[in-house]
């Protein structure tokens, strides 16, 4: 009997150890599937330019969908996407817009994903430019005729979120308004210069998953200062020509001589040997001294400029045409401000590009020009003192000069588009202009170029939509001669095959002038592991940045193998061990009470007498 409880052990410990190798055997042949990987909000890039190549990435880190097959609408001003994606009759939607505001740039993220009817979905495909789209500030305000019914409860709401994004969710808490169901979360994360506000919803009644991403960041140039700030002190000289001579003297010997002030000459007064520097007024001259062009007014700290006003300190100084900010910087007062110093020149009204010139105010500043080509994306920067636009050339190449793209910077300057304006920071002796994207055949004006060739990259033509496809065409040279820039838009039909990739044209059309060719260098990164719907991606970037149409693929079908996790695994061997446990104890005791129930056989220990009969 023992030998068959022996038998049986011996059966379930071998059972129990092949499972074991089995599973081993099973993870080393396939990688063992693990959950959707998930990121914090200060993982998501938020880097998004007018070519849009950023947005994918963008995507990736927001959706579990892949971004493979995205639609990507944008406006005119590079400052508004709307992209989206149809899978298995279910819309992803995505919102990114850029703004600048109060030295912040500023950066909305909506993303929605839901069960939308087809009418809804095709209206979203028939919009042609961001701006004719805003995505719902609230989840309460997406039209919910158009979504289909979905019960979500409070214990499901987590995962059905986890499979839709990769944000990783904080506490979830539950909220009803106008009669919907939500459950919600929201995170928050600040550092240096930036601040990021996330809000999550998973409505309980309709098909609808919502977040949306704030992200502010302070725009630090714009209060930049000098390492060492004078402290400018008047000292007073003996009567000489019936005049004494006030002039002043850096006490903290910083060898920076900005914001000097000028000397002062007053008649000599036995009763006045010294001049308090308390008393001398931190204005020099009136606005009317200002050489200009332009309507101006001056406010300090947002008030308007007080010529009595002993101001002191730093504070935020403000030249405004008409309301509109021209100039914006940080003036420390403990040296005057001497107004007839200052010319600052604007173009003229008969002028087709904007500009700005500003002299005497030697110190870090803002200049705000004007946008007269909506199409305009660059400005040239001079950071030296000139008296004519007439001296910046041509081609923005010379001493001093930078060409900034908007957005974008160069250098220590920086450049962003806001209300159809170009804000330009950075700048100490400063001059800039508008750069013309399109051509002009008035010789008067400066930025016309007639003896370079520029070099065009174009995107692929986008969808047929109402017989009419577009792209977006760009200089990548520094030549401004834009006669012949190929076309951006033109009519098409359903039938045809839209997919027309024109990579680069000369200014002449002429292919004997184009450029040497340019041999791609692609490098790319490892395949991602194969997602659920059975594909893998990656992320391919031309070294040499050629204009080339052979970039290697960045998307491949696999295998999809979900496997059992790490943690099935541990749990099926402690229950394994458990029960194996369970049986020892239990057959140790079988055997022991067996043993006591056994009686022992009698012994006779009579002797038997053989001579007794």
């Amino acid at each position: 009997m023992e030998k068959g409880w022996i038998l049986i052990i011996s059966g379930i410990i071998t059972i129990v150890l092949s499972m074991y190798f089995i599973i081993l055997q099973n993870e080393s042949t396939n990688p063992i599937f693990l959950a959707p990987p998930e990121i914090g909000i200060s993982e998501i890039p938020l880097s998004i330019d007018c070519s849009g190549n950023n947005i994918p990435a963008t995507w990736d880190s927001i959706f579990q969908e892949s971004s493979s097959g995205i639609s990507i609408v944008n406006n005119q001003n590079c400052d508004n996407y709307l992209v989206y994606k149809e899978a298995n009759s279910l819309l992803y939607l995505m919102q990114i817009i850029k703004t600048f505001e109060n030295n912040k740039n500023i950066t909305k993220i909506t993303a929605i994903y839901g069960n939308f009817t087809q009418q809804y979905i095709n209206t979203i495909k028939n919009i042609t430019s961001s701006s004719d789209f805003q995505m719902p500030a609230s989840p309460l305000l997406v039209p919910i005729q158009y979504l289909n019914q979905e019960n979500i409860t409070s214990s499901n709401a987590d995962s059905k979120f986890r499979q839709v994004f990769k944000i990783s969710p904080a506490q979830w808490s539950e909220n009803t308004a106008k009669n919907i169901i939500f459950y919600e979360f929201s995170q928050s994360q600040n550092n240096l210069n930036e601040s990021r506000n996330l809000s999550a919803k998973v409505s309980a009644n309709y098909s609808l998953e919502y977040i949306a991403l704030n992200s502010i960041q302070q725009t630090i140039t714009q209060i930049q200062l000098p390492i060492c700030i004078p402290n400018w002190t008047a000292v007073n000289t003996s009567c000489i020509n019936n005049n004494i001579i006030t002039w002043f003297n850096d006490t903290k010997s910083c060898n920076n001589f900005s914001n000097l002030p000028l000397n002062i000459t007053i008649p000599c007064n036995p009763l006045i040997i010294q001049i308090p520097t308390s008393n001398i007024t931190k204005i020099i001259g009136n606005i009317s001294d200002i050489v200009k062009n332009l309507n101006i007014d001056i406010y300090v700290d947002s008030n308007p400029l007080n010529l009595t006003e002993n101001y002191s300190n730093l504070k935020k100084v403000e030249f405004k045409e008409n309301n509109i900010l021209r100039i914006n910087l940080t003036y420390n007062f403990s040296s005057q401000l001497n107004l007839s110093n200052i010319k600052i020149e604007k173009q003229a009204q008969s002028s087709n590009f904007g500009y700005m010139i500003v002299n005497g105010l030697n110190i870090n500043k803002t200049l705000i020009i004007d946008r007269l080509n909506s199409s305009s994306t660059k400005v040239c920067a001079k950071n030296t003192e000139i008296t004519s636009i007439s001296e910046i050339s041509q081609n923005c190449d010379g001493a001093n000069e930078y060409i900034i793209n908007c957005p974008g910077s160069n250098s220590s300057l920086s450049c962003v588009i806001n209300n159809n304006q170009f804000v330009i920071s950075g700048l100490d002796r400063s001059a800039a202009k508008e750069i013309l994207p399109s051509p002009t055949t008035n010789n008067n004006i400066d930025n016309a170029e007639t003896n370079c060739t520029s070099q065009w990259n174009c995107t692929a033509w986008g969808s047929c939509l109402n017989k009419m496809q577009t792209r977006t065409c760009s200089n990548i040279t520094s030549c401004y001669n834009q006669s012949q820039k190929p076309e951006e838009v033109k009519t098409c039909s359903t039938s045809q095959n839209t997919n027309l990739n024109q990579t680069s044209l000369n200014s002449n059309n002429n292919p004997s002038s184009m450029p040497p060719a340019c041999t791609s260098n692609w490098n790319c990164s490892n395949w991602t592991t194969c997602s659920s719907n059975s594909t893998q991606t990656r992320i391919c970037t031309d070294i040499n940045k050629c204009i080339s149409s052979t970039k290697p693929s960045e998307n491949q079908a696999c295998k999809y193998n979900p496997k059992i996790s790490t943690t099935v695994i541990v749990v099926l061997i402690a229950i394994s061990l458990v029960l194996l446990i369970g049986i020892f104890v239990i057959v140790y005791f079988i055997i022991k009470s067996r043993s006591s129930n056994t009686l022992p056989i009698p012994v006779n220990t009579t002797k038997i007498n053989p001579y007794v009969r």
